[in-house]
């Protein structure tokens, strides 16, 4: 993803099935700003096995870069994933402040 062909890539990969590759190609934090804006602005135009698809793909990325407030805005509001944040204090990946962070307290 070095030449921003991010939503070509994308667009491929959804066509075969095959985002789970993302987190492995994508290694710079503002291709994957850009490629976890593609994918969620492709869910209202995807049927529902594979929209659920797309929005975990982003969380993928998200949790890679630690990107926790988009998280919330962009895959948690779609998604409804409660268990989601169970997993990253499980996983230690979620500070006092980032969840503060992700549900908007001040």
């Amino acid at each position: 993803m070095r030449h921003h062909a991010e939503a070509e890539a994308v667009d491929l990969l959804m066509e075969t099935e095959r985002l789970d590759l993302l987190p492995e190609y994508v290694t710079e934090k503002a291709a994957a700003a850009r490629v976890c804006l593609y994918l969620s602005s492709c869910v209202p135009y995807v049927p529902d096995p594979e929209n659920t698809a797309l929005l975990e793909a982003a969380l993928g990325l998200f949790r890679k870069f630690k990107k926790y407030p988009q998280v919330r805005d962009r895959v948690f509001s779609e998604l409804g994933l409660v268990h989601e944040v169970e997993l990253l204090f499980k996983k230690g990946l979620a500070h006092y402040s980032n969840i503060r962070l992700m549900f908007g307290l001040s």
